[in-house]
């Protein structure tokens, strides 16, 4: 408990005064003090002691309770070898569909191999969680069904769900236990495409988008009026994923990454593990619900798809307030920042931050994903990566220090960043910590006991980021030269999302 106050402490120095950092400070340690801290932390104990990840279904719970429509809460992304193949859109969705059930299968036969980061294992839940999964929607909270299991575990659903101008498809991508091959998909594609000519506008895909309070009551209304609803409903959640067939074309990257989130309300079944959507010329992105896996799982079959794309001539409301705007950074990448032995993720978690100061004359709070995937159905944990350190370094370049100046406060901020992001890796963030205090918080007043826990309520967490402020969301999305990369909407309404891949010799943002 004190080792999370200090870490948090620490981080308020950039954001809040003297004054009111004497006045949090002396709330939390007296809370630290307290019989309400020592209740807290032993249930938070109490349920790491019969649980193998205490804060796993918490987690999900914060995804599955938020009210929102889900345009605001999946994620986007796009394929980016789409964009400069020539392959026709049914060439294009044929390969889309080979590949990932040939990843399926794969997933099916346990043959992934075992992600690893600096020399660590991480777990491999979210693999199992990619396909076959939905999320139902349903009051006082949706529901996370998934189908998908192991050629050992038993039978796992193989068909696919396609989408057009309205219209659901059910495609099996099976026979006799083998995929089928990408000349037999595109038929078939081009079968459902001839008869999906007329657009049904009030489609129920349209429905996924509403708030999920109202999307659930209409749900459970269909399923009432007519019970053989619901077995539709399940082929739809049951399906390993969802693919478009949409009539629109965009001109460039940034086009497509907005569209991947803000397209048509046709496009998207929003609710889906996996949508991908294939445009009229070609081009393909993404959407995907959020709650089920992190980004950088979703990416890894993704990029399994593209890599093996080939040219065959033969196949041949809310977004008004959202700017979207993809970025290639060439001066230099991963193989520069490896030469002089410096982290590439540090380096632009600095040059953002920068970027903030001079843009707006402020620092920003700013989270940045740390995955925590070493452990048991691990997920993410914040690195809140505005340091004391860091806002150092900014106000000397500033006031124009020199060079040696400007050195050894550089690498006082790199390494505090570095040494965050191995804490939050280890699982000694404590964002994670403070929501678990929040969660026996809640625990605990049902059974009549009312903890107080000050410093959080204090309006300085909220100022630092704290319950969904953090001005600048960011996250690295791997190093794959031509791999997927997408985003999830700011967490504030005048806030930035920044995500990035960086490859050898470019960052992309």
């Amino acid at each position: 408990m004190e080792e999370s106050i200090d870490k948090y402490l620490k981080s308020l120095l950039p954001i809040v005064t003297q004054e009111e950092l004497n006045l949090i400070t002396a709330l939390a340690k007296e809370f630290s003090k307290s019989e309400d801290a020592e209740k807290l932390q032993k249930f938070l104990i109490l349920k790491s002691s019969t649980s193998k990840n205490w804060l796993e279904d918490w987690w999900y719970d914060a995804y599955t309770t938020n009210r929102d429509s889900l345009v605001t809460q999946n994620m986007g992304a796009i394929i980016p070898k789409s964009c400069i193949s020539n392959t026709s859109q049914l060439g294009i969705a044929s390969q889309i569909i080979h590949h990932l059930m040939t990843y399926w299968t794969l997933v099916r036969q346990e043959k992934i191999e075992v992600t690893r980061s600096r020399g660590t294992n991480w777990d491999m839940y979210q693999v199992y969680n990619l396909f076959n999964s939905c999320r139902v929607p349903s009051l006082p909270k949706d529901c996370i069904e998934r189908y998908f299991c192991t050629e050992k575990e038993g039978h796992c659903p193989s068909h696919v769900v396609i989408l057009c101008n309205g219209h659901i498809w059910k495609l099996e991508t099976h026979r006799d236990g083998v995929v089928l091959s990408i000349p037999e998909i595109w038929y078939k594609l081009d079968l459902i495409r001839t008869n999906s000519n007329v657009t049904v506008e009030n489609s129920i895909v349209k429905l996924t988008t509403l708030n999920r309070n109202d999307w659930a009551q209409i749900r459970e209304s269909i399923i009432e009026n007519n019970e053989l609803n619901f077995e539709l409903f399940r082929t739809i959640e049951s399906a390993a994923f969802c693919l478009t067939l949409a009539n629109d074309c965009v001109e460039n990257d940034s086009e497509l990454m907005k569209y991947s989130l803000f397209g048509s309300p046709l496009n998207t079944y929003c609710d889906k593990n996996l949508n991908v959507i294939v445009l009229r010329d070609g081009k393909a992105c993404l959407q995907a619900e959020h709650g089920n896996v992190d980004a950088i799982s979703l990416f890894a079959p993704c990029d399994f798809a593209a890599d093996q794309f080939q040219d065959d001539p033969k196949l041949s409301g809310e977004s008004s307030r959202i700017n979207v705007n993809v970025y290639y950074y060439s001066n230099f990448g991963a193989a520069y920042c490896k030469q002089k032995k410096l982290y590439a993720d540090t380096i632009v978690q600095i040059a953002l931050q920068m970027a903030y100061l001079k843009t707006h004359n402020k620092l920003a709070p700013t989270y940045e994903t740390a995955s925590t995937r070493k452990f048991f159905h691990g997920r993410t944990e914040t690195v809140r990566s505005l340091t004391p350190d860091l806002a150092k370094y900014l106000k000397a370049c500033e006031d124009s220090a020199t060079n040696e100046t400007l050195k050894t406060l550089f690498f006082d901020a790199y390494n505090s960043h570095n040494t965050l992001m191995d804490a939050a890796r280890d699982g000694k963030g404590i964002d994670r910590h403070f929501l678990g205090l929040r969660r026996a918080q809640s625990a605990m007043m049902s059974y009549g006991e009312n903890l107080e826990i000050p410093f959080l309520d204090h309006p300085s967490f909220a100022a630092s980021g704290g319950n969904g402020n953090f001005l600048m969301s960011t996250s690295f999305l791997g190093y794959n030269e031509n791999g997927c990369f997408g985003y999830v909407v700011p967490m504030c309404k005048d806030g930035y999302g920044a995500f990035y891949r960086i490859n050898n010799n470019r960052f992309n943002f």
